[in-house]
């Protein structure tokens, strides 16, 4: 089954086989392959990978009660709602505590203020040099560390933000 379903999709089989002894009835001597696929929004629709019986490529399929049929285009609408509601609850699933600690913790790895000692400067340089060389190392990201972490701070804000934003509308509405 695998070279016919997206790779992103997750699903279980097993073969379940019956033998040829009477106990089974009409199930005797029959072979099953039970699939299960649990529910996977966040990636919804799957498309076939490759042409078989009954399947093309690049459709998308649905179980209608033991059939299985293209989509119209209210199923394809419902997936896709389907899909950005579940992306972005799996994103939007912190609360505002958790986003307000996550900014302090941000806070905690920037320093206020650069604090600079130019007292005997010059003469640590010098015996610094004698020493040992800097190399710069070549897998050292170019921007700086403060700089990223200013940068984030600033995404984090946003993001509660919007959080209180999301929440102020919800709150005007039910009023």
């Amino acid at each position: 089954m695998r070279n016919y379903v997206p790779d992103e999709l997750k699903f279980f089989s097993q073969l379940l086989k019956y033998s040829d002894e009477d106990v089974y009835g009409d199930l005797k001597g029959k072979a099953f392959l039970v699939v299960y696929i649990p529910k996977q929004l966040r990636y919804i629709p799957f498309l076939a990978k490759k042409e078989t019986t009954g399947i093309k490529v690049n459709r998308i399929y649905v179980r209608r009660n033991t059939s299985v049929e293209e989509a119209n285009s209210h199923e394809i609408e419902e997936m896709v709602k389907k899909r950005v509601h579940s992306t972005y609850h799996d994103l939007s699933s912190l609360t505002l505590n958790e986003h307000i600690e996550q900014l302090r913790c941000l806070y905690g790895n920037i320093n206020k203020y650069n604090n600079k000692s130019y007292a005997f400067t010059s003469l640590a340089q010098t015996f610094a040099a004698q020493l040992y060389t800097n190399r710069k190392n070549p897998h050292y990201p170019a921007e700086s560390f403060d700089k990223f972490i200013a940068t984030m701070i600033d995404k984090k804000k946003r993001r509660i933000e919007g959080i209180l934003e999301v929440a102020e509308q919800l709150n005007f509405w039910r009023n």
